[in-house]
């Protein structure tokens, strides 16, 4: 790498090129592992449990899952039994979203309330 404060300048290229590769390698890697393969495993839940509430859930989230990522499949015209799977994949959209914002909500609430009771019970001592 210090040639390049020499007329060889150019070989300092290699050890760049080099170390950048890795870097990228290494990076890719665990993205695919965290981002990508993680989310995969944590979906396809065992299938064969005694408790069949935790396999019909399985399986509904599965559906679930699948029917939401074909709503986003442009290149088809949503009719007919297609049309069927992409509004059920659309409602299970709907359903996360709505599900995602009530906790939301309800945690910013529960904050709030948490704050008002510090008002009044420590600093204003009316209770």
């Amino acid at each position: 790498m210090y040639a390049r404060y020499t007329k060889y300048f150019w070989l300092a290229r290699y050890p760049t090129a080099f170390l950048v590769g890795l870097g990228t390698a290494v990076a890719v890697r665990t993205s695919v592992q965290g981002q990508f393969l993680g989310p995969i495993t944590g979906t396809m839940a065992s299938f064969t449990t005694n408790d069949w509430i935790a396999n019909t859930n399985n399986i509904l989230l599965v559906i679930g899952l699948f029917c939401a990522t074909l709503y986003f499949v442009f290149t088809r015209e949503q009719t007919g039994t297609w049309g069927y799977i992409t509004t059920f994949g659309r409602y299970v959209l709907m359903a996360s979203f709505g599900a995602l914002y009530v906790g939301e909500a309800v945690t910013f609430n529960s904050f709030f309330i948490g704050r008002i009771d510090f008002l009044i019970r420590t600093w204003l001592h009316l209770i």
